[in-house]
């Protein structure tokens, strides 16, 4: 038994296709140095994934919370942020698990948000495609809806306005600005720098402006907390 099997038999996923949960885990960078092993990487099934996900969470704020059409979509949004999907994937242990091409791993991508936000993705897709949408709800209820609850403050602090209120006080501005857009259409990642007055506190990194702006925020809270 590999070590994708007993992750499996741990998260009460009855697989038939092991291949297809293996590929959830394959990074770009470790095909491009394995191009010789006909290897595909996890970003088709990380577009399947996000979608699915969508429904399921939906489905579910339908289902358990008396909110109006607004509040389940601002819900729904925090739920399946980049954060967030990174947080499943940090306490499902996934970081063990991908395999990643030599410059990502010296440059740590185990622990990379984006990468295990991705991961988690193509897992969700690789669950539908081999057991279907019950499977996933099945798999979302008993493992994500409880770190959803023991994080639920975590998850749902609004750094960027904790940062506004933090230095309202001293009558200085709190501006983000796009540094960078990188990568494919389908797969993009933005790095966003907060400006407080004049001067340069903190960059942040997402697959969205608002994914940068708010990692952004939360680092720039850190330091002037610090201080």
């Amino acid at each position: 038994m590999d070590n994708f099997e007993k992750l499996l038999l741990e998260l009460d996923i009855k697989f038939n296709n092991l291949n297809i949960f293996k590929q959830a885990f394959i990074h770009s960078s470790y095909v491009n140095e394995h191009d010789n092993e006909n290897l595909e990487d996890n970003e088709r099934l990380e577009y399947l994934g996000d979608a699915v996900l969508e429904l399921v969470v939906s489905e579910y704020l339908f289902e358990n919370k008396l909110l109006n059409e607004g509040e389940m979509s601002k819900l729904r949004s925090k739920y399946v942020c980049e954060y967030s999907l990174f947080l499943y994937a940090k306490k499902l242990n996934f970081g063990d698990y991908i395999l990643l091409g030599k410059g990502e791993i010296n440059s740590n991508g185990f622990n990379r948000p984006t990468i295990l936000s991705d991961v988690f993705e193509a897992f969700i897709a690789a669950i539908y495609l081999d057991l279907g949408l019950c499977s996933v709800k099945k798999f979302f209820n008993k493992f994500i809806v409880p770190i959803i609850e023991e994080n639920s403050k975590k998850l749902f602090i609004d750094y960027k306005t904790k940062l506004q209120e933090m230095i309202q006080s001293e009558n200085k501005t709190v501006r983000y600005i796009l540094l960078e857009e990188l990568g494919e259409p389908h797969d993009k990642e933005f790095i966003v720098a907060v400006k407080i007055g004049r001067k340069i506190i903190s960059k942040g990194v997402g697959k969205s402006k608002k994914d940068a702006e708010r990692q952004a925020a939360k680092i720039a809270l850190l330091k002037l907390e610090k201080k």
